[in-house]
């Protein structure tokens, strides 16, 4: 059980990551780790899962003249472990909500949310993922890849996977709405 558990941690880090995070190459031998996150409170709460899954304590950087809290620590030996991880399979949605907290938007009037990214092999991944576990995602390319998760019950299915403050509160008000608006 312990190893499940610490591989979900892992999965929704490396989701979060997946788009806001650097792994540094490790040429200066600085083996930064490190991730840029718009709400502190997911800062704090990033730092805490590292805690917890890799026994170090990351540093939290505010930068002045952005909204931006950056994570980071410097550990070569979880540097190498972190740059071959693979998600094992029953943890995929805990990497899907990690990678929704970085690079999610939850569209409160279109009961959706949309997950915009560059990669066209995550873009696929991703929506490979959600089709295995029946989200019926649709995905749009416009020079960037979205991936739409649409409906009150994907959005509930998702929901224990986020841990993004802002974005659950938008969940939780779609969920707690009783009729659709059109925009």
């Amino acid at each position: 059980m312990e190893s499940i558990l610490a591989s979900d941690k892992i999965a929704w880090f490396l989701g979060l990551m997946e788009d806001d995070g650097h792994i540094s190459n490790g040429k200066n031998y600085d083996y930064k780790i490190s991730v840029c996150l718009d709400s502190e409170i997911l800062a704090k709460n990033t730092s805490i899962v590292i805690n917890d899954i890799f026994s170090i304590m990351p540093k939290i950087y505010k930068y002045k003249n952005k909204k931006c809290y950056e994570v980071y620590f410097r550990s070569k030996n979880i540097w190498e472990k972190l740059k071959d991880f693979k998600v094992p399979s029953e943890s995929k949605l805990n990497f899907i909500g990690g990678l929704i907290d970085a690079e999610g938007h939850v569209e409160v009037a279109g009961y959706r949310i949309i997950i915009t990214m560059k990669s066209d092999t995550i873009a696929d991944e991703v929506f490979r993922i959600l089709k295995e576990c029946n989200f019926m995602p649709k995905k749009r390319n416009d020079g960037w890849w979205r991936i739409y998760i649409y409906g009150k019950n994907n959005l509930q299915k998702i929901l224990p996977y986020i841990s993004h403050p802002k974005k659950i509160d938008s969940i939780v008000q779609i969920l707690n709405s009783s009729t659709r608006k059109r925009v």
